[in-house]
């Protein structure tokens, strides 16, 4: 009787095997590399932001939007205070325990307004964008996290 890493290893080799005819029965050829970047969410930003540069009204004709790929929200101006918050946190473990850390929120893509003045002369947030290749709950649970602490 199999055990443990031994029960699981056979696990994953039938699935490999499975998942293999599956792949044979449509034809792909086994010694062909797949396109995809290992890490395909830089690519994918970049591409959101690109697509942004080409749709968004105004773009480049002196109402510039500043589209850009993971930028903190602290550098916006509804969330500058965040900056001050965080050095309180960090210099205090109660606050780090009752608070967390997990309030400053890093998007993979940010698009804010560029030349309106507000109180501390950073730019306002106008969207934030998440970019995901794919959908699990855990992932649609941060993007649900993120969100709700953006609004507070």
């Amino acid at each position: 009787m199999a055990f443990g890493a031994e029960r699981s290893r056979r696990g994953q080799r039938r699935i490999h095997a499975h998942r293999r005819r599956r792949l044979d029965a449509l034809g792909v050829a086994r010694d062909v590399t797949s396109d995809v970047p290992k890490d395909p969410g830089g690519p994918l930003e970049q591409a959101v932001c690109d697509h942004l540069r080409g749709v968004l009204p105004g773009y480049g004709t002196g109402h510039d939007w500043l589209i850009r790929r993971g930028q903190l929200i602290t550098g916006f101006d509804q969330y500058a205070h965040l900056k001050e918050v965080h050095a309180l946190v960090r210099a205090s473990s109660q606050l780090r325990i009752s608070i967390g850390m997990d309030y400053l929120i890093k998007p993979d893509v940010t698009v804010g307004l560029a030349g309106v003045r507000t109180g501390t002369g950073l730019p306002p947030l106008h969207a934030a964008i998440s970019c995901k290749w794919i959908i699990r709950s855990d992932r649609v649970q941060n993007i649900r996290q993120n969100c709700l602490r953006s609004l507070f």
